[in-house]
């Protein structure tokens, strides 16, 4: 990714952070929270489209030719994840807080849809734009939209103070080099959004709120720096058919 590419990228990310978090302000105590949301994801959505899918010709990566064996393979730590975690979690939420099942949905949804289209869909897809694809560039590439996709979250912090949300936008970096390792192994973004969604649904109504409630802790790190260790593992050069040129 060329020097000019890396700082239009930055600059959209920055956007990104910028718009999310006045759009978050804004929108605050003028419609409920369902409408809030979704007005939010709307504006979002059309901002980016117009400034990078369109004007750069992107093509998102939806339909894909990997084998379905192996896409299940690539996700197998997603799918313990949703098995051990998110599944006791939704009967849960659902039993306690059933009459939020509408607000998490559509939070869910959003955010699901949302931020893989703009995180692993367009920023990936704009820095493999126009240039031969180096192992180099792939983990410039990864790191630079999971940056993007933790400093996201910024705007959480008028919410539920400034150590939630910092460790909030750590564990979404690391989210975000996972799920990009996903999509480039799987080359689609259906597993991303449907993960991203079934973690947030299951989290929302368990805790019949959308502020984080996830504490540091040592056991909280190790578990996190393995989640990383393995999504660079999962995009090891010979799986994606480059070199470390």
């Amino acid at each position: 990714m060329s020097k000019k590419s890396l700082l239009f990228l930055l600059l959209m990310g920055l956007l990104l952070v910028v718009e999310n978090t006045v759009l978050g302000v804004a929108l605050s105590g003028v419609f409920g929270s369902e409408f809030r949301y979704l007005m939010k994801t709307l504006l979002l959505a059309l901002t980016f489209y117009l400034l990078l899918h369109r004007r750069e010709s992107l093509t998102l990566p939806f339909r894909t030719s990997v084998p379905f064996k192996e896409q299940v393979l690539v996700n197998g730590l997603s799918l313990v994840y949703l098995l051990l975690i998110c599944l006791p979690s939704l009967i849960y939420g659902l039993v306690i807080h059933s009459d939020y099942l509408v607000e998490a949905l559509i939070i869910a949804l959003c955010a699901g849809f949302l931020e893989e289209y703009l995180c692993r869909g367009l920023f990936i897809q704009y820095g493999f734009k126009g240039a031969s694809i180096t192992y180099k560039q792939v983990i410039q590439v990864v790191l630079v939209s999971s940056l993007i996709f933790g400093f996201a979250h910024i705007g959480n912090i008028f919410v539920q103070g400034l150590s939630l949300t910092l460790y909030q936008m750590f564990y979404a970096s690391v989210l975000g080099v996972y799920f990009a390792a996903i999509v480039l192994r799987t080359r689609t973004l259906w597993w991303t959004i449907f993960i991203h969604f079934m973690i947030d649904v299951s989290s929302l109504l368990a805790t019949g709120d959308s502020k984080s409630t996830a504490q540091v802790s040592l056991v909280a790190l190790v578990i996190w720096g393995l989640v990383l260790c393995h999504s660079f593992y999962l995009i090891r050069p010979s799986k994606l058919g480059l070199t470390l040129d």
